[in-house]
């Protein structure tokens, strides 16, 4: 109690010192002086505290990035297979030949085109001269057949094609043509004959004698026949080209009618008339031809005998005479 009542006593006179007031000795305690005012108590300054300077954070080191261990891949289970079966041994093969060589590239120019003559094509095993064209064609890529062309097995047809490729030289195109036209035109009435007449036309042996049943005369050397001989007239009534095997081709008779008819269509006539011309025969010696145009057109021999006109010109006919020893004698059937 005693001290709360000095620290009571020591607060009030504080507070009287700081109004002025002067302070009872019955209210201080007894080492108070009455009568003077009490001071108070210096009051030192607050010491700040000494700032220590701030310390910088110790750099701590860089830390690496943890490596990840790299993961393996899973291994698969190995699977094993199953050891195929041992076959045994058979017997030791030969070994297979080695193969061909390869054939050489074949020419880009056809060798047989550069020919132009029929004896020169028919030289060469793999050329033949083509009657219509008049050239020198491969065989196996001219596709046409063998038998149509001249090759080394008939070269004697070359020299009446000869005088065809002379006559068509000096030809003019439309000429030619003219030529085929009257040719297709009158083809039947010489291979087949008229439907209404078994003797007009039918100028082959094949066409002729299966229907005319009188004698005949034939020439091997020319292969022309003629029949209806008789002796008062200078002229048979029927010649024809002899088709039987050994003799003319179809071809042959058509290649030689289109020289007579071209011959004719570039003479002094040109065409208008009948003419008759020394044309050239695959037998070796030339026969003389007649173009005749009445009707359809018509083209046969003149006489059975080869003519001594030179190629080309005109002509008259060789008889039909026979000739000993040589002539072959068709008796009536």
């Amino acid at each position: 109690m005693k001290a709360f009542s000095i620290i009571f006593v020591a607060a009030l006179s504080t507070v009287l010192s700081v109004n002025a007031l002067p302070v009872q000795s019955r209210d201080l305690d007894a080492r108070v002086k009455i009568g003077k005012p009490v001071k108070a108590p210096a009051v030192k300054p607050a010491v700040k505290p000494a700032v220590k300077p701030a310390v910088k954070p110790a750099v701590k080191p860089a830390v690496k990035p943890a490596v990840k261990p790299a993961v393996k891949p899973a291994v698969k289970p190995t699977t094993v297979k199953p050891a195929a079966p041992i076959t045994p041994p058979g017997p030791i093969l030969p070994k297979p030949p080695a193969p061909a060589p390869a054939p050489k590239p074949k020419p880009t120019v056809d060798q047989c085109a550069r020919i132009s003559s029929c004896l020169a094509c028919t030289k060469s095993p793999l050329c033949g001269f083509s009657p219509t064209t008049l050239k020198c064609v491969t065989v196996k890529t001219s596709g046409l057949s063998p038998t149509t062309l001249v090759t080394a097995k008939n070269p004697q047809q070359c020299p009446p094609l000869k005088q065809a490729a002379a006559v068509d030289s000096g030809l003019k195109p439309d000429v030619a043509a003219t030529a085929k036209t009257l040719l297709t035109k009158m083809s039947n009435h010489i291979f087949l004959g008229e439907k209404t007449s078994t003797t007009s036309g039918r100028h082959t042996f094949s066409a002729w004698r299966p229907l005319n049943k009188d004698a005949g005369r034939c020439d091997p050397t020319t292969h022309i026949c003629a029949f209806g001989i008789v002796a008062t007239s200078p002229e048979p009534k029927k010649t024809v080209f002899d088709d039987r095997a050994g003799g003319f081709t179809r071809s042959d008779v058509e290649a030689m009618c289109l020289t007579a008819i071209k011959l004719n269509l570039s003479g002094p006539g040109k065409g208008k008339q009948d003419g008759s011309f020394a044309v050239q025969s695959k037998f070796g010696r030339p026969i003389c031809i007649r173009h005749q145009i009445a009707g359809t057109g018509s083209c046969f021999p003149l006489g059975i005998h080869s003519t001594n006109a030179r190629l080309g010109a005109a002509c008259t006919s060789s008889g039909q005479t026979a000739v000993t020893g040589r002539n072959e004698e068709l008796a009536a059937l």
